[in-house]
């Protein structure tokens, strides 16, 4: 009975009318939820990807530096 008194602040104005309110707050909450989760997924995913382009396009970039720097040292020789 001491327990009831003490939560009974919380509980005062309970209606058993809208007993489904629970219901469609424990979806709400799973469905923000999901949400959440799904997106975090999809960020990681795009976190991947764009490091992986990152990683290729450097290197392309180091590749195609070490290209001219061949390609200068053999005209220069060609000069010599």
């Amino acid at each position: 009975m001491r327990l009831m008194r003490s939560y009974s602040s919380l509980i005062s104005d309970y209606k058993p009318d809208f007993f489904y309110f629970e219901l469609v707050d424990c979806l709400r909450k799973a469905i923000f939820t999901g949400a959440l989760l799904f997106a975090s997924s999809v960020d990681a995913a795009t976190q991947k990807q764009r490091k992986q382009a990152t990683e290729k396009r450097n290197a392309l970039a180091l590749e195609h530096q070490r290209s001219r720097e061949a390609q200068r040292m053999g005209s220069s020789a060609d000069s010599n």
